[in-house]
């Protein structure tokens, strides 16, 4: 099969997984934001965002470095010999730091103004965090064999648990405490599906290989602390937030936030097939091939994230209504702001991984780290006073900065520019998107999303706005 259609293929697979887990997990924000209210949504928003900030501390972008030192594994024994001692070293390294944050992060809680119910919830949903530090280090191995099946099985069966078990622990008035074990639960399912299906490729032990374990430390710590960087302006706007405002205005950011957080994972599913691609390009210094790669990523980003940024404008308050009810209206107006950075996020996720591919993480770092003081300083000036506007707003910069610095050092480094032929034609789509929305605004909802879309793919087709394929690459 030709490359570019394996990759297709698998971005296709794994893009409808995740359409049908985004449906999974809205229909599970719906049932938990309308069962807890604002002020419960903002408790229970306030437990994982404490929980996610916390827990970048301990990801030593291990998962990266499965792609990165095990790339593309040649046939034989000794080959995966070399890969299952590799592999497992870092999976040895990711479950005892995994660990260390199970422990740890319900005792820094307790230094906290938080109310006993919040505390409580950041222990038990600790336990939730362990598993998919351990998952993010076994998809790469279903990622550099461009074989992601199980990983989809494991995606939508997650959900499913999720779903069902929120459901049912909302039926049984079970409150927060029912809402936190179905996540707890749906986690540990997604591991054990993956874990079982990984033993396929390689077989997974603790291995303790110490001079291993410091060449790996070695190359990951600056990835490790640009994740650390990245997520700590990602996560600490609502953390600040629960510390100055109320629990109802947590919660009003927190259900717009929750559709950035969803919609953040779909970029992702096409850039983490692509990484290995790039970065074997890269490494045989093929630099016509690695362009065909990162314009093909970067078009179909584009397509993906601009009518999301500019049809969220039009139905964002019927869309948070929708999904959460009246009571969270004011959330539409933060969502019109924080699409900016969703938007951004798609397209910028494609250079945040290639400076990976091109081994330039030491640079990238001192842009995260200058990016999370400004957005942590930012974010404690103006949060107690313009409470969740301002944090939208300073996200959106944030994303902004970090990534047009990513661009940056992808262009100094590679001497590429990406086309913007796609991006025109993409943009024309979108304005007659616009039109048809704002002419039809005060249809049905579903009716308005089904003719953004009809607008806009349709015009975009007849623009011939597709980027073309890639016919050169080949196994």
């Amino acid at each position: 099969m030709a490359l570019d259609r394996k990759i297709t293929f698998n971005t296709l697979l794994q893009f409808s997984s995740k359409i049908i887990g985004l449906i999974l997990s809205i229909f599970t924000v719906a049932l938990t934001a309308r069962y807890l209210g604002t002020k419960g949504f903002g408790q229970y928003s306030t437990i994982l965002a404490f929980l996610q900030l916390f827990g970048t501390l301990m990801d030593l972008g291990l998962s990266m470095m499965v792609i990165q030192m095990t790339p593309y594994q040649k046939e034989g024994e000794e080959a995966r010999e070399i890969e299952t001692k590799i592999f497992n070293n870092i999976f040895t390294l990711r479950f005892f730091s995994a660990l260390f944050f199970l422990f740890l992060a319900p005792l820094v809680s307790l230094f906290f103004p938080y109310p006993p119910l919040i505390k409580i919830g950041i222990a038990l949903t600790s336990f939730s965090f362990f598993f998919p530090f351990l998952t993010q280090v076994i998809i790469p191995l279903f990622q550099k064999r461009l074989a992601i099946k199980r990983v989809v099985v494991g995606e939508i069966t997650s959900r499913s648990v999720l779903f069902i078990f929120t459901a049912l622990a909302i039926w049984l008035k079970m409150g927060l405490w029912g809402i936190l074990g179905a996540i707890i639960l749906g986690n540990l399912v997604n591991f054990l599906i993956l874990f079982f299906s990984s033993l396929h490729f390689i077989k997974i032990s603790l291995q303790f290989d110490f001079p291993l374990w410091k060449e790996i430390l070695k190359k990951t710590w600056p990835i490790g602390l640009s994740i650390a960087f990245n997520l700590i302006y990602f996560r600490s706007d609502t953390v600040i937030l629960s510390l100055y405002r109320s629990q109802e205005e947590v919660g009003i950011y927190g259900i717009a936030y929750k559709i950035l957080e969803v919609l953040s994972l779909l970029p992702l599913v096409f850039v983490g097939l692509i990484l290995p691609l790039l970065t074997k390009v890269w490494v045989q210094k093929n630099l016509d091939q690695f362009k065909k790669i990162l314009q093909y990523g970067f078009d179909l980003l584009l397509i993906l994230a601009l009518p999301l940024v500019v049809g969220t404008l039009f139905l964002a308050r019927p869309i948070i209504v929708l999904i959460s009810g009246e009571e969270f209206a004011l959330a539409g107006d933060v969502l019109r702001i924080i699409i900016f950075a969703t938007g951004i996020i798609f397209v910028g996720t494609l250079f945040g991984h290639t400076i990976v591919a091109i081994h330039k993480q030491k640079t990238m770092l001192w842009f995260y780290l200058i990016d999370a003081m400004i957005a942590v300083t930012a974010y404690l000036i103006f949060i107690p006073r313009y409470s969740y506007y301002a944090a939208a707003i300073i996200t959106v910069f944030s994303e902004l900065f970090l990534y047009f610095f990513a661009f940056l050092i992808v262009w100094r480094t590679t001497k590429i520019l990406p086309s913007l032929k796609i991006f025109w034609k993409s943009l024309k789509a979108c304005l007659m998107m616009a039109l048809l929305l704002w002419i039809f605004k005060e249809q049905n909802l579903f009716l308005l999303l089904f003719l953004a879309n009809a607008s806009y793919f349709g015009t975009l087709h007849l623009l011939k706005g597709w980027p073309k394929r890639l016919k050169e690459l080949r196994e």
